[in-house]
C-alpha cells in the first residue's frame, strides 16, 4: 500500500465518525463513499462523498513532497437550509481538525470551504463542499 491510500483510508475512517453520539451535530458519516455522485435517492438520511481529483508533487531535499486536494461533499434533508448547513460545515472541520497529521502519515492539511444551499423534490436539502489539501512526504524513491 502508498503512503497516498493509506490517507485515503484514513479519511475514510474519519468521516465515518461523524455521529451524534460521538459529539458531532449530524450523524451523516453513517454513509460514506469514494468517488460517488450524490444522487437524492440517498434518502432522509443524507451521506458524504469524497474524491482526490489531483495531486501535486515537488522534490523537497531527499523527499517528495505531495500535496493531495481533497472535495468532501455532504448532502442532507434538513428542515432550515441554514442551521443544517452550518451543522454539516460544523461536522466535517470538526473531522478534519481531529488529527491534521492523519495518524502521522501528512505532514499537514490546510483547510478551505464553499457551502450550497437548494431544494430539490420538495424537500429542504442543504449540500455542503469542503477542500482540503493534505501535505505529505515521501522519499525520493518512493515516489
Amino acid at each position: 500500500m502508498s503512503k497516498r491510500s493509506d490517507i485515503l483510508t484514513a479519511v475514510d475512517t474519519r468521516l465515518k465518525t461523524i455521529a451524534i453520539a460521538s459529539g458531532y451535530q449530524t450523524n451523516i458519516g453513517s454513509r460514506v463513499f469514494y468517488w460517488q455522485d450524490l444522487p437524492f435517492e440517498y434518502g432522509e438520511t443524507g451521506a458524504i462523498t469524497f474524491r482526490d481529483p489531483a495531486e501535486e508533487i515537488v522534490k523537497a531535499n531527499q523527499f517528495h513532497e505531495k500535496t493531495l486536494n481533497l472535495e468532501i461533499e455532504a448532502i442532507a434533508f434538513v428542515t432550515d437550509q441554514l442551521a443544517g448547513s452550518e451543522a454539516l460545515i460544523a461536522d466535517l472541520i470538526k473531522a478534519v481538525g481531529e488529527d491534521r497529521t492523519w495518524g502521522k502519515l501528512a505532514h499537514e492539511t490546510r483547510l478551505s470551504r464553499t457551502l450550497k444551499n437548494f431544494e430539490t423534490d420538495g424537500k429542504t436539502a442543504a449540500r455542503v463542499c469542503l477542500e482540503i489539501q493534505i501535505i505529505y512526504r515521501v522519499p525520493l524513491f518512493e515516489a
